[in-house]
């Protein structure tokens, strides 16, 4: 190591040839009890635009990419935590079993059902099956919503064949789930929705920003709109809570027969091994979301580009690709658009990756990525922190090699960083699984550089004009905001 490696080493208390799985992390943090500084996490600005474009609209080159964001990926990150804790609480649930008493001559007439507890590795396979069979009523009936909300959603403007659903006419969380499985099957989506005669279901992309707006982000769970709850209610007769409805199940349920061709509780079960590797990685939570999901993106269009998607098998897909091609690929049309566009085939990629689901059944998904040359590269927040100081900065997981120079060459200021991030969230989510409150910190350079730009942003941008008002330039070029004497009658005045 070089004289100023070591003289770095020492101020920042690292020494280059020190694993940094081995560094010691500050953990004693302050507690605030100023809201103005309550600690959030992740930061509500990384998932902001999760927007849905347009989707014929079309990157400039094919190297570039319309769809998704990093904010899509971070509300999709949000959404496979929700599906975990799913799973958790129904695994959780007291569900019983009925059975005839055995038969025998001298047997009271007035004997009771017995009453046995399931397995607890059935709660789960129970709740999907009957996930599978909401989905298919919601599906049947996916029409009539859209026509609720044209009709009632898009007042003031001109009615499009596109429509992407609003919060209010989400779906439970467990209907999510399996329809997020169907699209994920890229040739049985594009069967059904032609099958439909509804060319509303072929444009239309996973409702992002809705999910986003229904998920509490400190607990992880989906909370649906009232609305949202009636319009379901009403077109299934069923509980919006599948949980409740486990508990305590109607004394019949109607037969619903499925228009799908491929078993949907299989092709649900067949998420859980990605799902589990989100929640290994836990970069939702992590210091370096908007990083991680950045390098991933462009990790996905090389691969993409080059081809090289179609051939990975489940050992050599990174998790990060791996999430941006599944939130590619909730939006069917604008996938195959750019796929389209860019002289990719998605044939060869589609059936590559059943092939991936099949091994994914076998074996837990790792949160680990591997590069060309089988280097099994760690994900873990320390090193996609020093990944975002040092892009080449590489740690095999398996051989536990790295290359001592990248941390010899990094600046005492940001070794001091990184370590106070890790230890940071760290601390943070501890205090979280603990019910306690989170800590806080002083803002850091990054963090205030953020809030500068944030801003200068909303300066530029200048306040959008609220109900009833309209923006009038002046001649000198200032804005003035006007309220409109006027009221629109499709709002319901008179």
């Amino acid at each position: 190591m070089s004289i100023f490696g070591r003289v770095r080493g020492r101020l920042s208390g690292v020494q280059a040839d020190q694993d940094p799985h081995s560094w010691h992390f500050p953990n004693k943090y302050s507690i605030s009890s100023s809201t103005s500084r309550a600690t959030v996490i992740p930061n509500p600005v990384d998932l902001r635009n999760a927007f849905v474009p347009d989707a014929t609209t079309h990157a400039p080159h094919k190297t570039a990419l319309i769809y998704p964001d990093s904010s899509h990926a971070a509300v999709h990150l949000c959404l496979l935590e929700c599906f975990r804790n799913l799973r958790t609480k129904a695994i959780k649930l007291d569900i019983q079993s009925y059975k005839p008493p055995a038969y025998a001559q001298d047997a009271s007439p007035d004997e009771s059902f017995a009453e046995e507890s399931l397995p607890e590795s059935l709660h789960w396979d129970l709740l999907v099956q009957l996930a599978v069979t909401r989905f298919t009523t919601w599906w049947k009936n996916l029409p009539q919503v859209f026509d609720h909300a044209i009709a009632y959603g898009q007042r003031g403007g001109a009615i499009r064949d596109e429509i992407q659903l609003p919060v209010n006419y989400l779906p439970p969380l467990d209907v999510l789930l399996v329809w997020y499985s169907l699209i994920l099957d890229e040739q049985e989506y594009s069967r059904v929705s032609h099958q439909a005669c509804d060319t509303r279901l072929s444009m239309l992309c996973f409702p992002w920003p809705a999910i986003r707006d229904a998920i509490d982000r400190d607990t992880m769970t989906f909370e649906l709109p009232r609305p949202a709850e009636i319009l379901f209610s009403t077109i299934s007769e069923q509980a919006p809570d599948i949980l409740t409805y486990l508990d305590a199940p109607p004394a019949y349920a109607e037969s619903n027969e499925s228009p799908f061709a491929i078993d949907l509780v299989l092709q649900v079960h067949q998420q859980e091994a990605f799902i589990d590797a989100s929640h290994q990685a836990l970069w939702i939570r992590s210091p370096t979301l908007t990083g991680s999901l950045q390098r991933a993106a462009l990790d996905y269009v090389g691969a993409l580009t080059s081809g090289r998607l179609g051939s990975l098998t489940q050992d050599e897909i990174p998790f990060g690709i791996h999430l941006i091609w599944r939130t590619h690929r909730l939006f069917p049309a604008q996938y195959l658009n750019h796929c389209s566009n860019a002289g990719f085939d998605t044939a060869d990629s589609a059936s590559d990756l059943k092939v991936i689901h099949s091994s994914e059944t076998a074996q837990s998904s790792s949160s680990f990525r591997s590069d060309s040359s089988g280097c099994q590269i760690c994900i873990c927040w320390i090193c996609e922190s020093i990944r975002d100081n040092k892009p080449e900065w590489k740690y095999d997981s398996v051989t536990r090699s790295y290359d001592t120079e990248i941390i010899a060459q990094t600046s005492p200021e940001q070794l001091l960083q990184i370590k106070d991030d890790v230890g940071f969230y760290r601390a943070a989510e501890s205090n979280r699984r603990q019910g306690l409150p989170l800590p806080t910190r002083p803002l850091t350079s990054k963090e205030k550089n953020a809030e500068k730009l944030e801003a200068r942003k909303q300066k530029e941008l200048g306040q959008l004009p609220g109900l009833n008002e309209y923006i009038e330039v002046l001649p000198n070029g200032k804005k003035k905001y006007r309220i409109s004497r006027a009221v629109r009658a499709s709002y319901g005045h008179s």
